[in-house]
Formats: structure tokens, C-alpha cells, sequence
């Protein structure tokens, strides 16, 4: 018995922006092509109604926080005490702590760091093409980014100044970061 053919993939054009499948086969493909994009969509949102700056952190982090014009950012990075060549987690939670909305413009694709004049972190991961996007936080809506930075610096104590938001809101928070020996 010779498996059952799906048919040719028909598309009805009457109306240039709408279309129709005909084929069942072609129908199930892009109904796994829709849901795989909303997917995807949602692994790379970075909305969260969530209150993540009251949760409890992981253990081993370094921690900073700083609020600026009803906006509330707080910083983890994990480990807090890793080697030269170590990979970290960096969390970042903005939180619109104010009683009106705000449109606010955030990073999507990575946070902004800065360590002075001392290369600190280096990024030999690829991310999205990406760089901000602009959203309204209700009072009590949140923002999470997580990005992750490899240790270049040698053993010591450094502070990694973190960036969320894109200017003109000055917000960012230093983190202090200890870099041990191996």
C-alpha cells in the first residue's frame, strides 16, 4: 500500500494580502512554521510582568542597584568570583517603580558594559542583529535582560559598569567583580 499523497499546495489569490491552503499537508507545515516563530518570538521577548528585583538571588552573585527618574534597575552576576576564562551570567531587571507609565528605550541583544580603561569582559558569543527596542512600563512592569560575558582580565578586583536602558534616561549600575586566580 503506497502512502496516501498530499496533494499539490493550492493558493487562492483573489486578495493579495490573504491567502488560503488547501492542502492538509501545506496547512500542518505552516501552522509548525507559525508556532515555531511565535517561539521564538518568545525566547528572545524580554518582557516580564514579574517582580524579579524582590527575588531571592542565586547564590555566589555580585549585585548592584540603582533608581533613576521612577526607574529601577538591579544587576547579578554569576558566578561573583570567577577565574580569567570563565564564562559569567549577567541578569539585568529594569522596573518602572513610578505611579504613571514610561516609555522607556532598552537594550534587546546584549547589555552595554563598561570597565574603564581595563578590558574586563570580552564577548566571543554571536548575538541577534538587534540593538534596542521602545516600550511603555506600567507602574510595576519589568524588563529582563540576561547576557553572558567571558573573564579577560587577570586576577584582581574590578567594577563592571552595566547599561540597560539607552540614553537620554541615566541609569546603569556598577557591579564590583573579583576575578580570582586559577
Amino acid at each position: 500500500m503506497r502512502p496516501r499523497s498530499a496533494g499539490p499546495l493550492h493558493l487562492i489569490t483573489e486578495d493579495p494580502m490573504s491567502y488560503s491552503i488547501r492542502s492538509r499537508a501545506a496547512r500542518r507545515l505552516a501552522l509548525g512554521a507559525v508556532a515555531g516563530l511565535a517561539l521564538g518570538t518568545a525566547a528572545c521577548s524580554s518582557s516580564s510582568t514579574v517582580d524579579a528585583i524582590t527575588a531571592p538571588p542565586a547564590l555566589s552573585t555580585a549585585q548592584g542597584e540603582r533608581t533613576s527618574d521612577g526607574l529601577q534597575q538591579r544587576v547579578v552576576i554569576t558566578p561573583s568570583r570567577p577565574a580569567t576564562g570563565d564564562t559569567i551570567g549577567i541578569r539585568s531587571v529594569l522596573v518602572n517603580r513610578g505611579t504613571t507609565p514610561v516609555r522607556v528605550e532598552h537594550v534587546v541583544c546584549g547589555l552595554d558594559f563598561d570597565t574603564g580603561r581595563q578590558q574586563v569582559l570580552a564577548n566571543p558569543f554571536i548575538h541577534c542583529a538587534a540593538y534596542s527596542m521602545t516600550s511603555t512600563l506600567a507602574p510595576g512592569d519589568s524588563v529582563v535582560q540576561l547576557d553572558r560575558r567571558v573573564v579577560a582580565a587577570a586576577a584582581g578586583s574590578y567594577t563592571v559598569r552595566v547599561r540597560h536602558v539607552v540614553p537620554p534616561h541615566d541609569l546603569y549600575v556598577d557591579v564590583p567583580l573579583t576575578v580570582e586566580r586559577r
